[in-house]
């Protein structure tokens, strides 16, 4: 087979589900894992588990006791790590709010990217957390920020970009990202939001893994139970461009 690495991407909500995070990722043991909706004061956690830190970009700050924490993205790699960037594309890493339950969107938002080295071959893996609408729909900062992203995207070049899109499968943030990338999510996957009573078990597609030609990604799943996002889990190895 050629040369491949093993991904997982999570949205992991914060500290309350880290037993079943933990257990997941010592079964999976990935080579590269995402995180979205991770807290800074976690990441020493999530590093003996999943490997030592890339990078950690925040987006939001959260209240806490006896200090506030930070909450954003990060990437964690067993593999060696040839270079990585945060790239804001709404907001930035300076000027970081406090949360709001009045404007839940006013976090920054930010695109991680992080070359990965194995067998003597670089994979580009990227990861964000999109910008959120109340019910999915897109609306003017989505497009705003859809079009940052893809400038920021359109600099990076060959890549492999998963995360928590805040866009379901079909409307019109997703497709927009379905036409420019490859939408590795098997089409029998119909929600990527685990079903609870205060979510009404809706069924939204909206976490994802898009890739580029030069990367093609292999033996796609989704797993449920680990958190109130499921986890993608894929083999990512160097396409033909």
């Amino acid at each position: 087979m050629p040369p491949h690495i093993s991904l997982i991407s999570l949205n992991v909500e914060h500290s309350k589900h880290l037993d079943a995070i933990k257990a997941f990722l010592e079964r999976e043991t990935p080579d590269v894992f995402c995180a979205q909706e991770i807290l800074d004061c976690d990441i020493p956690f999530f590093e003996k588990i999943a490997g030592p830190l890339v990078c950690f970009a925040p987006m939001l700050m959260l209240s806490r006791e006896p200090k506030p924490v930070f909450w954003g993205v990060a990437i964690f790699s067993q593999l060696p790590v040839r270079a990585y960037e945060a790239t804001y594309y709404h907001g930035d890493k300076n000027h970081i709010r406090m949360y709001d339950k009045k404007n839940p969107s006013a976090a920054s938002r930010v695109f991680l990217c992080a070359d990965i080295e194995k067998d003597a071959s670089i994979f580009r893996i990227g990861t964000t957390h999109f910008t959120w609408t109340s019910d999915g729909q897109a609306d003017d900062a989505q497009r705003r920020d859809l079009n940052a992203l893809f400038r920021a995207l359109d600099t990076a070049g060959g890549i492999a970009l998963t995360g928590d899109f805040n866009a379901p499968r079909g409307w019109e943030i997703f497709s927009a990202l379905s036409e420019r990338f490859k939408d590795n999510i098997p089409p029998r996957y119909d929600t990527s939001i685990e079903g609870s009573p205060h979510r009404n078990s809706i069924k939204r597609m909206v976490d994802g893994l898009f890739t580029t030609p030069a990367y093609e990604a292999r033996d796609v799943d989704m797993v449920s139970g680990v958190s109130d996002h499921y986890a993608i889990r894929a083999l990512i190895r160097k396409g033909i461009v």
